[in-house]
């Protein structure tokens, strides 16, 4: 327990060090506030156009993600630098057993990015959920954290290849608009991405629809496959 809460010091002084990670912090709860004017102001201003406040659900849903992507990459970066400077390696063979560092740093973006799906939704103010709906969204969008922190780590050889994994997400965040979009069959293919479910579960936006539970159930099973291959490919790299 000392050691977690010593690497949890040690986290948390880097992010003070740091100030772009102040900012990945912080970065949803005031882009969130930005939104909450901005859109609605561009919905008036495009209205003569078109009406942006048809798809408040899926932009409610890009800006759920954005925050779980961010501490992602946070965490992603912080396992480079571990990785790199070979903390990992003395990490494990301490009283602080393999399991425990990497649950501690798989669950604590996790955690967090729980918490801040459950306050950047009502933040944002774009769409009329109840909270049982925002839960099990929440919880499957936090489950991107730990996600993407691994697939950082296990693909990328040092932090410059990091960084260009990381721009490559913006790839895969397009399955839900994809999904939105583009007929069934072609659905079926962006399911295969993780980001999709939770953006569309909040598109369905109702806990008592059954297709809302269709998506959050297949949307955990996808991201529980993802994460433990991950965690395979994680714990053989750093073994």
């Amino acid at each position: 327990m000392k050691k977690i809460i010593a690497l949890s010091y040690n986290d948390l002084k880097n992010v003070i060090r740091e100030p772009m990670l102040l900012f990945l912090i912080l970065g949803p709860l005031v882009m969130s506030l930005v939104l909450r004017w901005l859109i609605p102001l561009l919905t008036q201003y495009l209205l003569p156009y078109t009406d942006l406040e048809g798809y408040y659900p899926l932009i409610s849903g890009f800006v759920l993600i954005f925050t779980p992507v961010l501490l992602g990459m946070l965490t992603g970066f912080l396992l480079l630098d571990e990785r790199d400077d070979h903390v990992i390696i003395t990490l494990i063979i301490t009283p602080l057993a393999k399991n425990d560092y990497i649950v501690y740093r798989v669950l604590l973006p996790t955690i967090i990015s729980f918490l801040y799906g459950l306050l950047i939704l009502p933040l944002v103010d774009l769409v009329n959920v109840d909270i049982i709906t925002i839960i099990p969204i929440a919880i499957l969008a936090a489950l991107e954290a730990p996600l993407i922190a691994l697939y950082l780590v296990v693909f990328a050889g040092n932090k410059v290849e990091g960084l260009a994994l990381s721009k490559a997400l913006g790839i895969f965040m397009l399955a839900p608009i994809a999904g939105y979009f583009l007929d069934s069959k072609l659905k079926l293919l962006a399911g295969f991405i993780p980001f999709y479910w939770p953006v569309m579960a909040l598109v369905i936006g109702n806990y008592s629809d059954i297709l809302y539970w269709i998506h959050i159930l297949i949307g955990l099973v996808i991201h529980l496959i993802f994460l433990k291959l991950l965690l395979i490919r994680f714990d053989n790299r750093i073994s």
